[in-house]
């Protein structure tokens, strides 16, 4: 039906109105997903933004930054994914922010941030040399970006291993 997405958008603001912000997140996830299929990603991309602003959720994250890639919005892409990749990290669902890391990598391969925060995930389960080559990478990133300071304290890192 052409009105689903306006009857949950009302039934949304129900729910904002009597503070259920959890279940008016998930509408808006629902009313997000009925705008992709239509194509209508700008509105997608509204209705997951209000989501992500009444409760925090990687995988809306994930579903955002697969429509800025389809409208070639890399840059906004990475910076949904830097989003998930903490969330992740912090829920210590490492396997799932190591995946993420490497995805930012593709999306801004001279940003040094994805290498700097899979070495300290790696390291701190134990994956020394994995860490080490991580820790190296985002030092050579951080050097091309003349971010000196971060350069050396990264190399330092990746020979302390």
């Amino acid at each position: 039906m052409k009105d689903d997405e306006y009857i949950l958008l009302k039934e949304a603001a129900l729910l904002i109105k009597q503070r259920d912000y959890t279940e008016a997140a998930g509408l808006y996830q629902k009313i997000a997903e009925l705008f992709t299929q239509k194509s209508s990603y700008q509105k997608a991309l509204a209705a997951y933004h209000k989501s992500l602003s009444l409760a925090a959720d990687p995988a809306v994250c994930l579903s955002m930054a697969r429509i800025y890639e389809k409208i070639h919005r890399n840059f906004s892409a990475y910076e949904i994914l830097r989003q998930a990749f903490m969330q992740f990290g912090e829920r210590k669902d490492f396997e799932q922010a190591i995946e993420i890391g490497f995805k930012m990598t593709e999306l801004e391969p001279h940003s040094f941030f994805p290498h700097e925060k899979m070495a300290e995930i790696y390291f701190s389960t134990g994956y020394l040399t994995e860490a080490a080559a991580e820790f190296q990478l985002g030092s050579v990133k951080a050097e091309a970006a003349r971010d000196f300071k971060k350069s050396l304290e990264l190399l330092f890192y990746a020979f302390k291993m």
